[in-house]
């Protein structure tokens, strides 16, 4: 059977489809008892086969079935594709369903080759509205999804701690000032707020910036900073550096011992 192409990662193989069945040698092999089908292969095929019955099957979010059972480009997991998502399996995960907003990130982040490895929960909701957010978690972090924020993945397999990045924090043209910010949230209420602004330009500037990061339930906990940074023909430095962390009795109320998913969603520079 020809080979065909997964995710972006070129070719993988497939199992022959009608008439050999969904437990039929893999491709180069002759069936005999000495080749036959691999363990984690069949341990794959069942596990997928079973979390999308008991999710519904075919009348369920993720659809039919799109093609049959594949191998994963780092050679260690299987896959099954869906009208309406995936499901991925791997020895140490087990199964794990995968669709949406959240999907559509872990692909842009390389899917199980990237620091996210593989899923190790199916998409799960949070929050105390209906509107709340909806998350996976993920061997080397978790993606989170809310309707203001979208899908944001948090990196770091510690469960009690996320950790948010602002990105570019930026002002009006002609301001020739810029910089970025981080926050890392802990069980314990603990809330770290760093980063740095810097001066590329002739004036210096008074600047003050915050950053709020927006739960499920879109309540937003802010920290701010407010500094100096000196021009080309001011005194002082052009750069304006800090790192500041302290306890948030709200944090801690919201961001459980058990898990983060009650957490923050996005950093968002105001």
């Amino acid at each position: 059977m020809p080979e065909v192409a997964d995710h972006m990662f070129g070719p993988v193989h497939r199992l022959p489809s009608p008439g050999s069945g969904r437990n039929a040698p893999l491709p180069g092999t002759s069936g005999t008892a000495a080749q036959a089908v691999p363990v984690p292969f069949m341990a794959a095929d069942v596990a997928i086969l079973n979390l999308w019955t008991a999710l519904g099957g075919a009348t369920s979010f993720l659809g039919s079935q799109v093609g049959e059972l594949g191998s994963c480009p780092d050679g260690i997991g299987y896959y099954n594709h869906f009208q309406g998502g995936s499901i991925y399996w791997s020895p140490s995960t087990g199964a794990h369903e995968v669709h949406g907003e959240i999907r559509n990130k872990w692909e842009a982040l390389s899917w199980e080759r990237g620091f996210l490895g593989y899923p190790v929960t199916d998409e799960t909701g949070t929050g105390t509205s209906e509107t709340g957010g909806r998350y996976n978690d993920f061997q080397g972090g978790t993606i989170y999804w809310s309707p203001v924020a979208g899908a944001r993945d948090s990196q770091g397999a510690v469960r009690g701690l996320l950790h948010f990045d602002a990105g570019y924090i930026g002002f009006p043209a002609g301001i020739a000032a810029g910089g970025g910010a981080q926050i890392t949230l802990s069980a314990d209420g603990g809330v770290e707020f760093q980063g740095s602004m810097h001066d590329s330009g002739a004036a210096a500037y008074n600047y003050s910036v915050a950053v709020a990061v927006i739960d499920a339930d879109n309540r937003a906990y802010t920290v701010g900073r407010t500094g100096n940074i000196a021009g080309t023909f001011e005194s002082g430095s052009s750069d304006d550096p800090w790192s500041g962390s302290g306890p948030n009795p709200l944090v801690q109320h919201r961001v459980s011992p058990a898990g983060v998913h009650q957490a923050a969603l996005r950093g968002r520079p105001s």
